[in-house]
This record gives C-alpha cells, sequence and structure tokens, in this order.
C-alpha cells in the first residue's frame, strides 16, 4: 500500500430496515488491487433502495449503501500502479459486502482497480458519478450478454455484421437506458427507444426513434414498436433498462413474432415467466465488472472516460440533493416513490453539515 498516513475516522450513511443513520466509522487502508477514494460527489441507484426496503429478507443485508463515487485517489494497495494521491477518478465500489469500506456514502471508498478510472480535467465529479454502475450495467450487459461486438473492437467484420440493425432499448430515458443508447450507436445499430415524460432526453442522446409509452395499451405500444423496426430487419435484439413483467411480457411477444432473439434483463427473470422457443433471456449482472469480466471491464471504462471529458459521450443527466450526505436518506426514499425521472441523484460530500 502508499504511503501516506490516512485518516483514522470518517463518517457515513448506515442502511438498515429501519432507516438510515449517520454515524463514524474507520478509514480502512485500500488492500491488494484495490483503491482509496476521497469522495467529492457520490449518486444514488433504485436498488440503493429495493436492497433495504424491498429485498431485505431475500439478501439479509445492512451497511453502507450506495456504489457510485467520484473523487481523488487517497492511496492506492499493494500492486496498483496506474493511480496515485491526488488523482481525479470515478470508480464503481462492489455491492452489499459485509464490509463498510465498499459503500459510497461516506467521505471515503474503497473501489476495486478494474472499476476505477480517470477523469478527464473537463469531467465534473458530479457528472462523473452516475457513471459507474449504470454505465457498467450498460456496456456489459450490451456486449457480454447480448454479445453486440464492442465499439472500441478493431474487428471491422464483426462490426459490420451488426451495423444497421435494430435493437430495442425499453426505459430509453432511464440511467442504465441512456448510456445504452449511446454505446449502441457507437456500435452501429438503430435504436427504437421506449420512454415516457423524458422521450426527448433519449432522441437527445441519439434514439432513432423513441415511443412514448405513456396512455397506451400493451398492445399499441407493441405496434408502435413494430412500425418503427419496418424498413431496418426483425427485431432480434432487446436491452430492458425497466425489466417489470409488462415491458417483459411486450418484449417476449415481439421477439417471438420475429423467430427468436436475445433479451437482455436488468433484473433477475422470474420462473414463473415462458419464453417462447428461438428467444434467449438473460439478467445481465453488473458485478461482472469486478467479478468475472474486469480485464473487460477495465478497457471499456478507460475507453469512455475520454469520450465523456470531450463531450462525445454524455453522463446522466444530474440532481443534486442538498446537504450532501445528510441528503441521502431523502434522495433514496425520492427513488422509492418513483419521484425520479431521467436524472441521477448526486450528493455533494462538502455540503454535509458538519464535515
Amino acid at each position: 500500500m502508499s504511503t501516506t498516513t490516512l485518516p483514522q475516522k470518517q463518517k457515513g450513511v448506515w442502511f438498515d430496515p429501519s432507516g438510515c443513520s449517520f454515524r463514524e466509522f474507520d478509514v480502512t487502508p485500500p488492500g491488494p488491487g484495490e483503491v482509496l477514494i476521497k469522495n467529492v460527489a457520490v449518486a444514488s441507484n433504485p436498488k440503493d433502495w429495493k436492497y433495504t426496503r424491498v429485498w431485505y429478507d431475500l439478501v439479509k443485508w445492512e451497511g453502507i449503501e450506495g456504489n457510485d463515487v467520484a473523487g481523488y485517489v487517497e492511496a492506492v494497495g499493494e500492486g496498483v500502479t496506474e493511480f496515485k494521491k491526488g488523482d481525479r477518478v470515478a470508480a464503481f465500489t462492489k455491492m452489499t459486502q459485509p464490509h463498510p469500506k465498499w459503500g459510497a456514502y461516506q467521505q471515503y471508498s474503497t473501489a476495486p482497480l478494474s472499476t476505477t478510472f480517470p477523469l478527464g480535467a473537463r469531467t465534473a465529479f458530479e457528472d462523473a458519478a452516475t457513471l459507474p454502475l449504470a454505465l457498467g450495467t450498460a456496456f456489459i450487459g450490451l456486449y457480454r450478454t447480448l454479445a453486440i461486438p464492442p465499439f472500441i473492437t478493431g474487428d471491422t467484420k464483426e462490426k459490420d455484421k451488426v451495423k444497421g440493425k435494430p435493437i430495442l432499448i425499453y426505459g430509453a430515458s432511464s440511467s442504465v437506458g441512456a448510456y445504452t443508447v449511446q454505446l449502441a450507436k457507437l456500435s452501429g445499430l438503430y435504436v427504437v427507444g421506449v420512454a415516457g415524460s423524458s422521450a426527448e432526453y433519449a432522441r437527445s442522446l441519439g434514439a432513432d426513434v423513441v415511443v412514448d409509452y405513456r396512455g397506451k395499451t400493451p398492445e399499441q405500444i407493441s405496434a408502435e414498436i413494430t412500425k418503427a423496426v419496418e424498413g431496418h430487419g426483425a427485431l432480434h435484439l432487446v436491452y430492458d433498462a425497466v425489466s417489470t413483467q409488462s415491458t417483459r411480457l411486450i418484449e417476449l411477444e415481439l421477439l417471438g413474432k420475429a423467430g427468436g432473439g436475445k433479451l437482455c434483463s436488468v433484473l433477475p427473470w422470474p420462473e414463473e415467466l415462458k419464453v417462447p422457443v428461438g428467444v434467449e433471456a438473460v439478467w445481465t449482472k453488473c458485478s461482472a465488472t469486478y467479478e468475472e469480466d474486469t480485464e473487460f471491464a477495465a478497457k471499456m471504462y478507460r475507453a469512455l472516460s475520454p469520450l465523456v471529458d470531450s463531450g462525445l459521450f454524455k453522463p446522466n443527466r444530474v440532481r443534486i440533493i442538498p446537504g450532501g450526505l445528510a441528503g441521502v436518506p431523502k434522495g433514496v426514499e425520492m427513488l422509492g416513490r418513483e419521484e425520479v425521472s431521467g436524472e441521477k441523484l448526486v450528493y455533494l460530500v462538502g455540503d454535509t453539515p458538519g464535515l
């Protein structure tokens, strides 16, 4: 580990089934292959609410939630040579771990090297904090689950095989969907998105057609998607960034009519939901970025960082929640009440009272 003297204590937000509390914790030195980050901005994801409110009986977990961080490298663990103290970075930390060092809602967070990536000078920390988890979910789902050739590959023949082919991205204005739209366009796909009040946002990110689902029956949504795909070949690729019963039923019907295809879901696939012959429905796991697919994840994060800095790849729209870490309970409850659309909730750690 780097020899920098570390702070001994820090404050953070502890989650358990009864709610949230502001507590003091030890600052844990980074282990081999780990990076310790002094957080400037951290962001929320819907699962931050679900793990401690909806899924608690399943996961039996409590601790410091959050996994999107951006700030300065404080220290690096053994074997880490890419970063040094003071470097500007963002990172996706490990989810639902027994040790609190991995959580985002605190002053210092630990992250794996593979999911820690450098930030350009023009990338604001609050923008960078929107990237890690959702971006990893997007590129693992698109390039691993759906097996679309990554835009960074040098194999032109592989890229040409999918160029112009249609893909349906359900939830195109969501955090994950917004990144999937942009990645799909970088890979040359014809993108049909489905969104609601933020449909125009999805169009601004490059979606070729956006179907507004509001006020429409599943049959009407399906018909509009079918019309949008006309002239671009059969629809065999679907990325579902919403993953509800209703969205899956629409997608399974579309793929069934097309004779088969692949469906990427961001939530576990329910066993009771039958999949038509020829359709492959897979739950994509963002944890692959720090588990079985670290090398690919590291390449993707590092390839996209300069595109973000140049403005060619856009972070999620940011909504700053006042009060820094003290605003986390409010922000997470907003996610639970589905009061967030087309934007990412971000907290500036320096705004926390008493720090």
